[in-house]
């Protein structure tokens, strides 16, 4: 994949912040700021609405049989929590990545998620949700789920609206190029070369909903 032999350090990608670290020597791949920032694209063009939200998936600590050499129990989770908002008629769609620290048991996971905000307001439901189904997949009770609450998680996204005009239309782009930029910089964090190389070979390190 391209995306393994191109980094970057740049502290923007196409005109948007990129998280590059405090001393902006944090490493990305331009190839997963695209993929990115294509998602937002299309989900921000379809909807006037989109709520954003991150989450971090655990496996559990106490589980050393566990096989996390794939990732079947993320694909179990994507896929049931696709299969619910899709019965609720609501359009989700997600990026995600695999990680994994040195010397430590199991991956981890970091993911981003996109959803019409004109049917889903709020952040927590789609938390909840995803924490019932990621333990039901793989055994867990608790702590397994990262909520990333540390900033404000849930972000609504909001086109300007079709019937403004003059200052109102120029205040509600500015509002909306701030909002967005400021997703996808906290997203960009997903794209970061860090943790990536324990993965094993032929195990995929993204994915992201097909449109």
């Amino acid at each position: 994949m391209a995306y393994l032999t191109t980094t970057s350090t740049a502290d923007s990608y196409h005109g948007h912040p990129v998280n590059n670290g405090s001393t902006g020597t944090l490493a990305t791949y331009p190839d997963l700021l695209e993929k990115t920032l294509h998602l937002m694209t299309h989900m921000t063009n379809k909807h006037n609405k989109v709520l954003f939200v991150r989450l971090d998936l655990h496996f559990p600590y106490a589980s050393p049989d566990l096989d996390t050499t794939d990732n079947y129990a993320l694909s179990a989770f994507l896929k049931l929590l696709k299969e619910y908002y899709t019965y609720h008629k609501i359009e989700l769609h997600y990026i995600w990545v695999r990680e994994q620290a040195a010397l430590t048991q199991h991956p981890h996971y970091h993911c981003v998620f996109l959803l019409n905000g004109n049917r889903i307001q709020h952040a927590y439901s789609l938390l909840e949700r995803a924490t019932t189904i990621w333990h039901r997949v793989v055994g867990g009770s608790a702590g397994l789920v990262h909520y990333c609450t540390s900033g404000t998680n849930g972000i609504m996204i909001r086109r300007p609206s079709s019937l403004a005009t003059g200052d109102t239309l120029a205040g509600q782009q500015a509002e909306y190029e701030q909002t967005f930029n400021h997703c996808f910089e906290w997203a960009s964090y997903l794209a970061k070369v860090n943790q990536k190389q324990y993965t094993p070979g032929g195990v995929r390190r993204f994915g992201v909903s097909r449109f």
